[in-house]
């Protein structure tokens, strides 16, 4: 046929329609006046707005635009920031002459030809525009998904709606803008800290499976396998999961297969890939005799959920750590075993110590998990509870399990070890040595968002706050997916050089995540501290309550004690003043 050998290219995006209210009456009452602002606000609001949230301009019209974003927490930030500034600069011009920009927002397919975006998911965008009140904004529901906790009590559900062309009615969300209560750790473009963002979740696509077979029984497998595995993955609030059947700027990770066989006996190959660096992550190899289809189904989609999850909310460190693995089990060990650790409570703890103590036992020869040991005696120093020994008996034997990881390791260098001992050198009061391992560290892999985070944490503990903000500035930008504990350190690190407004902005960021994240804790005493010293002395002692909440048997000399590692202890001993004054236990 003619339209043979014509292809265009698919992919998710995060879509934006914006238009402007009322255009033809206010063209029609002065049309000069009317093009000449529309062409400011675009010029000096609107256009930059979009350069600095990453989005591309496809097309405009006379009175709107298309565009499209990476992300839908950049999209949303660029609307937020359009709407706010609108709603000043319009604020001068009588009612009916005030220019104001309705905009609609989803995340959907598109598909690209030249410049220009078609499909679906932009006439699902425009309808979405035209349901948004003057100078507001509306989300669809699978744009909403993408937002953080804080973020999302931003907009209010109007439930699903019926809108023109479409067939199925869309789950749409309004901009509160009249509560105030607006997207703030989303938007980047704050005075304070224009480059800062809350990590968002990872966007995990499933891709088709491919039968290669016209057999009744793998064809139908391979239809049925996306649905039930989005089902199970979707269960998670950790990542957003879509079923795409292409490989797309706004997803993180892309998980297809192959299915091949009868109903007598079937083979199915899985691959997940990083979509940003095109790397494949893991396989996975899944073989049944006379099985139900259904069972097959839920059989991989139960044992693919925490291998998957794991390797994607730990970002590009999963690159990493498959590349320290044996074989693959050794690799889902070592992913389960660094997830549980970075829960950062007993039972993650103890979780991680029994899989790396079976990883270790399966090959002690092996110095990268002798390094894993080390990390388990330093993880014992940071999480309250864990240990039963002393702080000289955890750092003795981290020590030991390094020097048997630098012994089997030979003259070699090794990123892991040099990491878990700056991290032992600090707990041991050795900042400068501390602080030498980190720059052996970003020697052997500056790029590694691994080495910036860990890098950043002992550099801002051992005294130098800038050089820590640096690297985990870079961490941010490398890492739209975070670690937590990252804003918490930042909080401490702009504490230390004095700049309490930044403090007390991450501070408050954190209010946001997840509420089982316990670095939500860690900062609370900081920010208790921050508002005694900024004057607030009835905010300080409402988050106080909530700490006392939250932690009933807190006190001043046991938050004194876990913070035994700070180089600067004129700094722990202003803040321990600051929660007296607060009226802490002390």
């Amino acid at each position: 046929m003619w339209w043979e050998g014509v292809s265009l290219e698919r992919r998710l995006s995060a879509i934006l329609v914006a238009d402007m209210v009322g255009y033809s009456r206010l063209m029609e009452q002065d049309e000069a006046d009317t093009l000449v602002r529309h062409k400011a606000h675009r010029l000096d609001l609107i256009d930059p707005s979009l350069a600095t949230h990453h989005g591309r301009v496809v097309k405009t019209t006379g009175d709107g635009l298309l565009a499209e974003f990476p992300s839908v927490v950049e999209a949303v930030a660029c609307a937020v920031e359009v709407q706010r500034a609108m709603a000043r600069r319009e604020a001068d011009p009588p009612q009916d002459r005030r220019i104001a920009y309705r905009i609609g927002i989803h995340l959907g397919d598109v598909f690209h030809e030249g410049g220009d975006i078609l499909g679906g998911g932009v006439n699902v965008a425009a309808r979405l525009e035209a349901l948004a009140e003057p100078g507001g904004i509306c989300l669809s529901g699978t744009a909403f998904d993408q937002l953080s906790t804080t973020a999302s009590e931003a907009f209010a559900s109007m439930g699903e709606v019926q809108v023109k062309n479409i067939a199925r009615p869309i789950r749409a969300y309004r901009w509160k803008r009249a509560s105030g209560n607006v997207p703030l750790q989303d938007v980047p473009g704050t005075d304070l800290l224009p480059w800062f963002r809350l990590p968002r979740k990872p966007v995990l696509a499933v891709g088709g499976f491919r039968s290669s077979a016209d057999e009744q029984f793998s064809t139908g497998l391979a239809a049925g396998l996306p649905e039930a595995l989005v089902a199970t993955l979707s269960q998670t609030e950790a990542i957003s999961v879509v079923e795409d059947p292409s490989r797309s700027t706004a997803a993180d990770y892309l998980i297809e297969g192959t299915v091949r066989g009868s109903s007598d006996r079937v083979r199915i190959m899985l691959g997940l890939a990083d979509c940003r660096t095109n790397q494949r992550i893991q396989s996975f190899r899944f073989e049944y005799s006379n099985t139900d289809p259904f069972e097959i189904e839920d059989d991989i989609s139960d044992r693919l959920h925490s291998q998957v999850h794991a390797a994607v909310t730990l970002g590009a460190r999963a690159l990493y750590i498959r590349s320290l693995a044996n074989t693959d089990q050794d690799f889902t060990d070592l992913l389960q075993g660094t997830v549980e650790l970075q829960s950062f409570n007993a039972k993650g703890f103890e979780k991680a110590v029994r899989t790396w103590h079976s990883l270790y036992e399966r090959d002690p020869q092996r110095p990268e998990y002798v390094v894993l040991l080390a990390w388990l005696e330093w993880a014992k120093l940071t999480i309250p509870g864990v240990s039963t020994e002393s702080r000289v008996t955890n750092l003795g034997k981290g020590r030991e399990y390094a020097r048997l990881a630098q012994k089997l390791l030979g003259n070699a260098d090794n990123l892991s070890l040099r990491l878990v001992m700056a991290c032992l050198e600090m707990m041991d009061g050795n900042h400068d040595a501390a602080v030498a391992h980190v720059d052996a560290g970003l020697d052997l892999d500056p790029m590694s968002s691994y080495v910036l985070e860990v890098g950043g944490y002992v550099k801002i503990y051992s005294g130098d706050a800038d050089a820590g903000i640096t690297l985990l500035r870079r961490a941010i930008e490398m890492q739209p997916f975070y670690a937590y504990f990252v804003v918490a350190h930042l909080a401490f690190a702009y504490a230390f050089k004095g700049d309490l407004d930044e403090a007390a902005f991450l501070v408050r960021q954190m209010g946001s995540v997840p509420t089982d994240r316990v670095e939500k804790l860690w900062v609370l005493p900081l920010g208790i501290a921050i508002a005694i010293w900024m004057g607030s002395e009835e905010e300080a002692r409402e988050l106080a309550k909530r700490l006392l909440r939250a932690l009933p048997g807190f006190t001043i000399a046991n938050f004194r004690d876990r913070s035994f590692f700070w180089r600067d202890v004129g700094f722990l001993d202003r803040i321990c003043d600051a929660l007296a004054d607060a009226e802490l236990p002390a």
